[in-house]
């Protein structure tokens, strides 16, 4: 192998795997900084250098009957095809593989993807 590409590979795992250090040590000061400002029921929290910001964690589920009986009333039944997404792993539990893949398209992008693994052996 090209020496040149065998030292990119080792360069990147080896950042690889100290980003993800780095990221389990932030999730982990971010989840003390959280704990700290809900106890004293701060939104922030002030360093040295930095204020950290605490906020609500809002998420808008969708009722999808509720929305096609809307669609439906308001005349729009023709783009709840634009508004609607699946789960695949969800569909592909109920519906299995056969019928998914009568609904379905799947693209693949070659070479789009790198992974980094520490060699075996």
């Amino acid at each position: 192998m090209n020496n040149h590409i065998a030292e990119m590979v080792d360069n990147a795992f080896e950042i690889d795997r100290e980003i993800k250090d780095l990221q389990e040590k932030l999730k982990d000061l971010k989840e003390s900084i959280r704990l700290h400002a809900s106890a004293k029921g701060l939104d922030k929290v002030e360093g040295n250098l930095a204020v950290a910001t605490v906020s609500p964690d809002t998420r808008t589920e969708i009722d999808v009957c509720g929305l096609m009986k809307l669609a439906k009333k308001l005349g729009l039944e023709k783009v709840l095809p634009t508004l609607l997404k699946a789960k695949v792993e969800e569909t592909r539990k109920a519906l299995g593989e056969i019928n998914l893949a009568s609904v379905s398209t799947t693209a693949s992008v070659p070479f789009a993807k790198v992974r980094l693994d520490l060699k075996k052996g």
